[in-house]
């Protein structure tokens, strides 16, 4: 049961823009958040989580699990979908979503149809790797 009197944005995190940061930094995925928040956790000896911490909780994540999810063909292909918001429905794309370098998104639109659309794993947004690979789309569209 959550206690009312816990305010999460001064008691849990130091301020609003740090717990904000934590969750965009998931795309969504609960798993993702739970290991952001152990992470950050971890960087700090008591409440509330500071915004360092929760920096070092996304480069930790960003290196240790989604940089070296990737390999070398793959960074182009995770362009594509950054600026298409659309997979090719191959076993190559299949794969990106299995490690959740690409997420599946669901939605309603104006007429109340399910849309689906896809993009990047936040976390790899932030990588060099992957703004080599949108500079190189960008510039041969």
């Amino acid at each position: 049961m959550v206690n009312p009197e816990i305010d999460i944005d001064t008691q849990i995190f130091d301020n609003s823009e740090t717990r904000i940061k934590l969750c965009q930094m998931t795309g969504g995925h609960v798993r993702d958040l739970m290991l952001l928040m152990q992470s950050a956790m971890r960087q700090v000896d008591d409440f509330p989580i500071n915004i360092k911490a929760v920096n070092r909780a996304i480069s930790d994540a960003r290196d240790g699990t989604y940089r070296n999810a990737v390999n070398s063909e793959e960074w182009d292909k995770l362009a594509k979908v950054y600026r298409s918001k659309n997979i090719d429905h191959n076993e190559e794309y299949r794969s990106l979503l299995f490690r959740r370098c690409v997420l599946e998104y669901r939605d309603v639109d104006v007429e109340d149809n399910p849309v689906r659309w896809y993009d990047i794993h936040p976390l790899i947004e932030g990588t060099s790797e992957f703004q080599s690979a949108l500079n190189r789309l960008i510039s041969n569209e």
